[in-house]
């Protein structure tokens, strides 16, 4: 089964980012390289959030407000915060050494979590 990132009743999907990302396909809105005030503003004014392991689960994590991180290579039981749905697909693809740079880390597509598990977590909030 494919899912797709797509405008319905149940979403309207506000992508952030930085210059030089690419939008994904079905986002409603396509938002770059907003300051950190209005970043908070949108968290705090959202229902749910979703983003993969970066600085954005920490930052929601200040503010006070859990949403669902996508786990791949990361450890969540370090990386992660308990109030968040932190998804792992198998600690099996975790990278030997946590602390290291992204570089050192081979690239494994197999470790990412389905998107249907994605989904059932963001429905279950």
């Amino acid at each position: 089964m494919s899912l797709k990132l797509k405008s319905s009743d149940i979403f309207h999907i506000t992508q952030v980012g930085v210059a030089g990302e690419e939008k994904l396909e079905g986002v409603d809105e396509f938002l770059l390289n907003k300051p950190l005030s209005e970043l908070r503003k949108l968290v705090e004014e959202c229902d749910i959030w979703v983003s993969n392991d970066n600085f954005f689960h920490h930052f929601c994590w200040l503010i006070g407000k859990p949403g669902v991180v996508i786990f791949s290579q990361s450890d969540p039981l370090i990386f992660g915060h308990a109030e968040n749905k932190n998804l792992l697909k198998d600690r099996k693809y975790l990278r030997s050494n946590q602390f290291g740079t992204w570089e050192e880390a081979e690239y494994n597509k197999e470790a990412f979590v389905e998107p249907e598990r994605v989904l059932n977590a963001l429905l279950g909030e």
